[in-house]
């Protein structure tokens, strides 16, 4: 199975103090991109961090918890109960937005 690494993006002193247990931050507290919104962090990581091969990567905002229901434990369960050769999860309040947009 592959390793999960689950990032909780953060973009305030406060969200950073309110950082849920067992994510790891993904700062994007002096963004120079603060329209980019969320995208801006992802990108950032995707484009410079050296990724794993066999590790699963999950960027979640700092309110997913309240918006999904499910916390860090129960994401990974989730990833590590599905079939290895699963390569992407997608978690959204609004599971019918999924659907109707052809690239996601």
């Amino acid at each position: 199975m592959a390793q999960v690494k689950l990032y909780q993006i953060v973009y305030s002193q406060k969200t950073l103090e309110g950082l849920a247990p067992g994510y790891a931050a993904l700062d994007n507290r002096d963004s120079p991109k603060n329209d980019w919104r969320e995208y801006w962090p992802i990108r950032n990581f995707l484009l410079n961090e050296a990724l794993e091969e066999d590790c699963l990567y999950g960027f979640f905002s700092p309110r997913f918890q309240d918006k999904i229901g499910l916390n860090h434990g129960q994401v990974v369960d989730f990833i590590k109960s599905s079939a290895p050769e699963t390569d992407v999860f997608t978690f959204s309040p609004q599971p019918d937005m999924g659907a109707f947009f052809l690239n996601v």
